[in-house]
C-alpha cells in the first residue's frame, strides 16, 4: 500500500479536501479517504478492523467497558499472533494482514489511555477513523497516541503542506538512495560484507562488518518511512510525533533508546513497563518484559527474546555504572569532549552487536547467533 499508486491518490485528494473544505465535513472526509485505501487492500481486513474498532470506540467512549475492550483487542491480537506464525513458520502463503501490528498496539495505548483519563477529550467517530486509519500512520507509524494527535498542526496551510512535502521527499531520499543504491554501492567498492555475502564460518571482521552494514540500512529505511508518514499526516493536518532522533550519536543505551523507534519505546514504557513495574517493584523484569515485547512485536522467535536480554544486560550496567560514579561535576574528565566521544563509540558498538541476533532471520537458533556473537569478539578464533 506505501507508494503505490492508489497512496499517493488518496493522499493527494486527501490534501485538497484538508485544505478547501468546511472544517465540519473534514474528518468525515479523511476518514471515508483512509478506510477506502484500507478495503482496496484487503476488504476482509479491513472489515474486521472496521468491527473491532467501532466495538473499542464505544466501549471507551461510554466510560466503562475497558474490560470488554481489551478482550475486544485481544481477540484482534490473537488474529495477529496466529496470522505471524502461519507467516514464519508455516508455507509462506498466509501473509500478516497489513497494518495489523499497528493497530492492534494503537488500540491497546487507546484503552490504556482512555482509562486513566489521559485525554482532554474523548474523540468523535469520524476523528477516531481518522486517527487509526490514516495512510499516514497505518503502514508505518509512528505509534502515534491521541492526546498527542488531536491538535491540528499549526501555521499556515501552504506552509504546511510545503513542509510535508519537504518531509516525503526526504524519506524517499533516505530509501531509495542511501538504503537501496548508496549503501550496497559502498559495500561493493569497499568489500564491505554484508549479510548475505556472509560465508559460513565469517571472521570477526565480517560479522561486524554485515551487523553496521544491517544497522545503518535499517535506519535509512525505517527513518525514511517516519519522514514520510510526518510528512503524509502534515498534508492532511496533523503532526504526528518523530520517530527517530539521530540515534547514531546517542552516548549511552538509555540515550539510545530515547532516539531510536521513539514511539514503541514510549508505547512500551506506558503499556508494559508500568503495569509491570506497579506488580514487581523490581527494575531488570520490567524492563526485560518490555524488551521482549518490542522484539517479539518486530518477529517471533528466540532470537528476538536473546535480542530483549542483550538490551537489558546492557541497560543495567549502564545503571549501575551511573549509580556508583553519580552525576558528572563541571570541569571533569566525564564532561570533557574525548569522553563523549568515547561514549557515543561504546554506545554505537553495543547497539552494532546486537544486530547479530538479526542477521539471518527470526527462525535461526539461537546457538548459531550467539556462535557469532562470539566470533566478533575473537572467540573462537
Amino acid at each position: 500500500m506505501l507508494g503505490g499508486f492508489p497512496y499517493w491518490l488518496v493522499l493527494g485528494l486527501g490534501t485538497l479536501w484538508a485544505s478547501f473544505v468546511p472544517a465540519r465535513w473534514r474528518e468525515t472526509g479523511l476518514a471515508l479517504l483512509a478506510f477506502a485505501l484500507v478495503v482496496n487492500h484487503d476488504p476482509v481486513a479491513a472489515g474486521i478492523y472496521l468491527a473491532a474498532t467501532l466495538a473499542v470506540w464505544t466501549l471507551v467512549r461510554r466510560g466503562g467497558g475497558y474490560l470488554t475492550a481489551a478482550l475486544t483487542i485481544t481477540a484482534l491480537a490473537a488474529g495477529l499472533l496466529a496470522s505471524k506464525i502461519a507467516e514464519q513458520y508455516g508455507n509462506g502463503s498466509w501473509a500478516s494482514p497489513l497494518g495489523i501490528s499497528y493497530l492492534v498496539f494503537r488500540l491497546i495505548q487507546v484503552v490504556v489511555d482512555a482509562r486513566r483519563k489521559a485525554w482532554q477529550r474523548s474523540p468523535e467517530l469520524m476523528e477516531f477513523l481518522h486517527f487509526l486509519f490514516t495512510p499516514a500512520l497505518f503502514v508505518a507509524g509512528p505509534l502515534e497516541r491521541w492526546g498527542h494527535w488531536e491538535t491540528p498542526a499549526e501555521g499556515a496551510s501552504g506552509t504546511r503542506i510545503a513542509t510535508g512535502i519537504w518531509r516525503i521527499v526526504i524519506g524517499l531520499l533516505k530509501k531509495i538512495y542511501v538504503a537501496d543504491l548508496i549503501l550496497p554501492a559502498i559495500a561493493n567498492h569497499t568489500g564491505w560484507t554484508v549479510p548475505e555475502a556472509m560465508g559460513a564460518h565469517p571472521g570477526a571482521a565480517a560479522v561486524w562488518q554485515s551487523c553496521a552494514y544491517s544497522y545503518l540500512k535499517i535506519y535509512a529505511e525505517f527513518s525514511g518511512y517516519s519522514d514520510i508518514a510526518v510528512g503524509a499526516a502534515l498534508l492532511w493536518g496533523r503532526r504526528p510525533m518523530e520517530n527517530f532522533n539521530w540515534p547514531v550519536i546517542a552516548s549511552t543505551p538509555a540515550d539510545f533508546w530515547r532516539r531510536w523507534h521513539i514511539s514503541i519505546a514510549q508505547w512500551c514504557s506506558s503499556c508494559v513497563y508500568l503495569p509491570v513495574m506497579g506488580l514487581m517493584r523490581s527494575v531488570w523484569i520490567p524492563m526485560l518484559a518490555s524488551f521482549i515485547v518490542m522484539g517479539l512485536w518486530h518477529g517471533l522467535g528466540w532470537n528476538r527474546v536473546a535480542w530483549a536480554c542483550w538490551q537489558v544486560a546492557g541497560l543495567l550496567v549502564f545503571i549501575t555504572w551511573q549509580k556508583r560514579l553519580g552525576r558528572p561535576k563541571p570541569g571533569t574528565w566525564r564532561t570533557g569532549r574525548g569522553w563523549k566521544l568515547a561514549s557515543i563509540a561504546f554506545t554505537q558498538t553495543f547497539v552494532v552487536a546486537s544486530y547479530v541476533f538479526m542477521l539471518h532471520g527470526e527462525t535461526v537458533p539461537v546457538r548459531d547467533s550467539l556462535g557469532l556473537l562470539l566470533r566478533m569478539f575473537g572467540w573462537p578464533p
